[in-house]
């Protein structure tokens, strides 16, 4: 699940039965969460200083792999979100 091919590969495998898609959910939602996690920062000031959530998707592989388990509509509201996040980051520093 770290190529939006692995993804797609994956999401074929496990769309046979009602409990492989499930898993891919679940799958998907894990990702998201280690990839949104791995671009966190534990405290929130620091957060806001560093600005690590607003590069969210624009680092190596993030954008098509957000693209592959959320969607075209959720990758644009994943944009909204980090383009906030990038405001109050350069709010924050000022």
């Amino acid at each position: 699940m770290n190529t939006p091919h692995g993804i797609e590969e994956i999401r074929k495998a496990l769309n046979v039965t009602p409990e492989g898609r499930q898993l891919f959910s679940e799958l998907s939602r894990y990702k998201l969460d280690e990839m949104i996690g791995n671009n966190m920062v534990d405290s929130t000031t620091n957060q806001l200083n560093l600005g690590g959530f607003s590069k969210l998707l624009q680092k190596g592989q993030n954008r098509q792999i957000a693209k592959s388990l959320l969607g075209q509509q959720g990758v644009q509201r994943l944009e909204r979100l980090q383009n906030a996040s990038g405001r109050l980051a350069e709010t924050a520093q000022k």
